[in-house]
């Protein structure tokens, strides 16, 4: 904990968290950890995930006092995803601009679907996006060209299979 004063670290963020939940004892050892950080570091703490984050931090009623469950909207197709799609486009290997907007945009929010615990299609989220136009860029890169067409971001979301 001392490196967090040294570094001036101000706040704490655990993305992907359910990734540490697993099941069993390794979820409990992971939510003892994080009671432990939360209480010697005196840093917010803030903790991102799925689904599961959600129920199992909802289980244990010391957590529902340390943090405020809030769920993030999914992306909307309008100028918000065209601006983040944009910043993603920027920073990959290929030399010509892929023109990631209009028709393009919409096809990648489209092909970026998942399937919910309702077995309802829906679009929106990020990482599926932001997997999709990175696949489609090595796609495009792999058949010597240095733009993404629609037809790499369609193999890319036939690679992905999003809770399908």
């Amino acid at each position: 904990m001392n490196a967090l004063s040294t570094c001036k670290v101000e706040i704490l963020m655990f993305d992907e968290f359910h990734n540490l939940l697993g099941g069993g004892k390794k979820a409990f050892e992971s939510l003892r950890r994080l009671k432990n950080i939360t209480n010697e570091s005196g840093r917010p703490v803030v903790v991102a995930g799925t689904e599961m984050t959600r129920n199992v931090l909802k289980y244990d009623p010391q957590f529902t006092t340390r943090f405020d469950l809030v769920r993030l909207p999914l992306w909307q197709y309008d100028k918000d995803l065209a601006a983040m799609i944009y910043g993603v486009q920027s920073k990959l290997s290929l030399k010509e601009d892929s023109q990631l907007y209009g028709d393009k945009l919409r096809l990648i929010f489209d092909l970026s679907k998942f399937v919910d615990s309702d077995r309802r299609k829906r679009p929106g989220i990020l990482d599926n996006m932001i997997r999709l136009v990175k696949t489609a860029a090595e796609t495009a890169l792999t058949s010597d060209r240095e733009m993404i067409e629609g037809e790499d971001l369609r193999k890319a979301a036939e690679e992905h299979a999003w809770g399908e």
